[in-house]
């Protein structure tokens, strides 16, 4: 299939769609018209790769943000945990060591 060179208007420096580009690109007559449309084609797509990168980069920051936060709840969870842990073995320990009640609260409220 034969492409038609015939358009011989110009290309303004008015932003243009990427379709109009690759439309201008195929059908400009004259090569200042096609490198016009070509130079718009990078430019365009070097705002969007540009516009891109920066969110990923947000969106990297973002995660890093939620993990060091997960991070910091986990290790608080953590501590509350073996405080419990402690608490929940030191009783046991009580109850099979057959000690009275009144006398561990009273030595687990030294210990602390």
């Amino acid at each position: 299939m034969a492409t038609d060179y015939r358009d011989e208007s110009g290309f303004s420096q008015a932003n243009h769609s990427m379709a109009e580009i690759a439309e201008a690109i195929r059908h400009k007559k004259y090569g200042r018209d096609v490198r016009e449309a070509m130079a718009q084609g990078f430019e365009a797509y070097d705002r969007v790769t540009g516009e891109l990168v920066k969110r990923m980069n947000d969106v990297e920051k973002k995660v890093d943000d939620l993990r060091n936060d997960f991070n910091q709840y986990k290790q608080k969870d953590d501590e509350r945990y073996n405080k419990l842990k402690k608490k929940v073995d030191s009783l046991d320990e009580q109850l099979n060591s057959g000690m009275p009640l009144d006398r561990w609260l009273e030595e687990a409220k030294e210990d602390n």
